[in-house]
């Protein structure tokens, strides 16, 4: 089975899900938002499945975060998938007060989680960044940092300050 789709296809169906339940409600700041939560459950969407189905399942690394195989993958990979598809949820819901500042934790965090090794690496021994989408896709080292940077990083940065100033807001100004 290729895993890429696979994580792929449930991310984009959890996704147009959330936008048909969001619509009315969504904004343009707040549909871009959602987009790097949803690329990372999108990067965790098959290693919890993979794990508890494949006992030669190598493993899972993501950033700074590490699992052997089983449930520990499970438990990290899904935590994170599920972190993410919340906060893209809350994000095109448009929300106000404490559900933004989960948002702008699980922002600021994977930050950290995948900003820090990502900058380590490129400084250390860029021909040691790599992103396995499974066994079929494997992206080189700059593709990979470009990847990281544009479609992730940079992102979350933003969506992590935007977050944070919703969550300061009272609910009539955010009307």
């Amino acid at each position: 089975m290729n895993w890429a789709i696979f994580a792929i296809g449930v991310t984009a169906a959890i996704f147009f899900l959330c936008l048909l339940r969001a619509w009315p409600r969504m904004t343009r700041a707040g549909f871009l938002a959602s987009l790097p939560q949803f690329a990372i459950s999108m990067l965790n969407g098959a290693a919890p499945v993979r794990a508890l189905m494949d006992p030669n399942y190598v493993g899972w690394s993501f950033g700074m975060l590490h699992a052997d195989k089983g449930m520990d993958v499970t438990m990290q990979a899904g935590g994170i998938f599920l972190a993410g598809i919340v906060s893209g949820f809350f994000c095109l819901l448009n929300l106000t007060g404490p559900a933004m500042i989960f948002v702008a934790v699980f922002d600021i965090v994977m930050l950290i989680v995948l900003g820090v090794p990502t900058v380590q690496t490129m400084i250390e021994d860029p021909s040691q960044m790599k992103i396995q989408f499974g066994e079929y896709l494997t992206l080189d080292p700059w593709a990979s940092f470009l990847f990281l940077a544009i479609l992730i990083i940079v992102p979350l940065a933003l969506a992590a300050n935007w977050a944070r100033r919703r969550a300061m807001m009272k609910k009539a100004e955010a009307a």
